[in-house]
């Protein structure tokens, strides 16, 4: 199977807030799997719906462990005060590194494939790659926090 090519900037696209989904599809569950295969190619962290061109609230990623999850409508219902300040590149702003400071630990609402609700409090490197994704369906790009100032941490 030939992967789905990844939008990369300035394509506007990627700075398009995604619409929240309100059905999951055959056709939703076939593009999350393929989300999954690209992420593998890539030996990435995680993928958001925008960078393959589609702007929808769906992401992938290694959220929870060692395996990659889809999910459709994720939100962060709240972020814990401490913050840590790490170098984050992304698929769609290449040979781009920037220093980002998030949020350590959060809890966060979404649904998966199955449309079972998930409510879950993350931490470490699992919550850094879900706010970097959340922040693709929000139509925020790292290079967006490279002259940002502590005002604007997600």
């Amino acid at each position: 199977m030939e992967l789905l090519p990844i939008i990369e900037t300035p394509d506007k696209r990627l700075t398009t807030k995604s619409e929240t989904l309100q059905e999951i599809t055959s056709d939703i569950k076939l593009f999350a799997e393929e989300m999954k295969e690209i992420v593998k190619a890539k030996e990435g962290l995680g993928l958001a719906a925008p960078q393959l061109g589609r702007n929808i609230r769906l992401m992938v990623g290694y959220f929870f462990s060692a395996t990659l999850t889809a999910l459709v409508n994720p939100r962060i219902v709240r972020k814990e005060h401490q913050k840590v300040i790490f170098r984050e590149g992304c698929l769609s702003c290449p040979g781009k590194e920037i220093d980002i400071s998030r949020a350590e630990v959060i809890m966060i609402v979404a649904e998966n494939l199955d449309g079972k609700k998930i409510v879950k409090k993350i931490s470490g490197v699992s919550a850094r790659i879900f706010q970097h994704e959340l922040d693709h369906l929000d139509g925020k790009l790292i290079i967006d926090y490279d002259k940002s100032t502590d005002e604007n941490v997600s």
